[in-house]
């Protein structure tokens, strides 16, 4: 069984995505390596919409490839070179996740490793014992229902950083709250 966790005494997820996911009983699991939005025959894929489109395509693949579904995500970590491609990191997301909530957390970075790349998006999924699936919502709170994504941006302030240029020791990590 898998539980979201937005409890009612903090402030609700800004976004679609839980504050905590519980997993009781999981069989297996799945640690994915970031994704970045290449091709299969290892092109780089256009503007950012694209890239996103193809880190989650390969994620959605690894995870089939490994006996899973996209619903036995549980945790994303993206990472982004540039704060305005939130809204479409979030659309997108939401678009190839349909609806389904994980625990996440959104980065803002300066660059990664290749200069081209403008998105790399990391995952684990945990498959439950005899393919229990169901979502249990009892810890569930609904979103604010006046959010609407592109709206407000304070839903990534929080995750700014700056000045850390490359050197991995200054990278600074934040959830989305």
């Amino acid at each position: 069984m898998t539980s979201i966790h937005n409890p009612a005494s903090i402030a609700p997820p800004s976004s679609a995505y839980g504050h905590g996911v519980k997993i009781d009983h999981a069989k297996s699991w799945l640690h994915l390596s970031g994704q970045v939005g290449t091709h299969p025959d290892g092109t780089l894929a256009g503007g950012t919409a694209e890239q996103i489109e193809v880190c989650w395509q390969r994620i959605i693949t690894i995870v089939e490839d490994a006996g899973m579904k996209k619903e036995d995500i549980v945790k994303v970590t993206a990472y982004l070179t540039n704060a305005e491609d939130v809204g479409i990191y979030l659309g997108i997301c939401d678009q190839m996740l349909g609806g389904h909530i994980t625990a996440s957390t959104l980065l803002i970075l300066s660059a990664l490793a290749d200069p081209n790349w403008t998105v790399e998006i990391e995952a684990i999924a945990a498959a439950l014992v005899n393919n229990q699936s169901t979502l249990d919502d009892r810890h569930s709170t609904p979103l604010d229902p006046g959010f609407r994504r592109g709206e407000d941006t304070f839903y990534y302030t929080n995750c700014r950083h700056s000045g850390a240029g490359r050197n991995p020791d200054h990278l600074v990590s934040a959830s989305i709250s």
